[in-house]
């Protein structure tokens, strides 16, 4: 009982930051700390593309800052099929580390993945996100492919563009057959 109210305690203070962090309007969660100073490992990070799973980003057309990427379960590697992947947005403690994301489900960048597992999300706002895929009971961290102890991040405030995430494994649940 005792974790449970810590747990719930703990789940208040950060909605309650959250809360904060939007409130000087427009939608977008703001740090108002600065810019931290770490790199984003979705330059590094990305895992090599079967032969029968081509770039993504020659599969569509990149506008702005584009993340995209496949999405498959990581014990048989079929693709995850018809489920949001939301951007959730990068927020910061005083000493520029990233304490946790926030995510609204409702007006976050998003992409829902198709009969191959493949996401895209373009034209996303210049910050940093981590990935998180729609779950039951509640979405879930992505990570990165080459390192699973690493949540997927992106970040396109040094640099924008377009980032091909390649084959990403994870351990959703599978959805219940019709």
């Amino acid at each position: 009982m005792k974790s449970k109210v810590i747990t719930l305690l703990t789940c208040l203070g950060i909605l309650a930051l959250c809360g904060a962090c939007n409130s000087g309007g427009g939608g977008q969660a703001v740090s108002p700390l600065g810019k931290p100073t770490f790199a984003s490992p979705a330059t590094t990070a990305v895992a090599t593309v079967p032969a029968s799973r081509p770039s993504c980003l020659t599969l569509i057309e990149p506008v702005g800052n584009t993340v995209c990427g496949y999405v498959v379960y990581e014990s048989d590697n079929t693709p995850v099929v018809g489920r949001p992947v939301f951007l959730a947005e990068a927020l910061f403690g005083a000493d520029n580390s990233i304490v946790f994301a926030a995510l609204d489900q409702n007006t976050a960048p998003k992409g829902v993945t198709d009969e191959n597992g493949m996401f895209y999300v373009v034209d996303v706002p210049s910050n940093p996100y981590f990935l998180m895929i729609s779950d039951y009971p509640q979405p879930v961290m992505l990570h990165e492919p080459d390192n699973p102890e690493n949540d997927l991040m992106v970040d396109w405030r040094e640099k924008e563009g377009a980032f091909d995430l390649g084959v990403i494994p994870s351990q959703v649940f599978a959805s219940p057959e019709p």
